[in-house]
């Protein structure tokens, strides 16, 4: 039945085509969603890690309060 259907419309032209992406396009796409998971992972550990020092009462520097402010190695140690 469904090829039938395939054959028709087939005929009549009216399928429109698709576009297909090219393989490094879909590897870019995945390569750049990658990395906003890994940056978004990151965000919520070091909030995990402030509510943490909160819960314990150890003040945090006024310029690392912002959840998207870099920690540079020398504020983690």
């Amino acid at each position: 039945m469904d090829s039938q259907k395939i054959a028709k419309t087939l005929r009549a032209v009216q399928l429109q085509p698709i576009h297909i992406l090219k393989i490094q396009t879909l590897e870019d796409r995945s390569l750049v969603r990658t990395r906003n998971m890994l940056v978004k992972d990151l965000v919520r550990l070091e909030c995990r890690v402030r509510a943490f020092l909160h819960f314990y009462g150890i003040d945090i520097p006024i310029q690392f309060k912002s959840p998207y402010i870099h920690w540079p190695k020398r504020f983690i140690k």
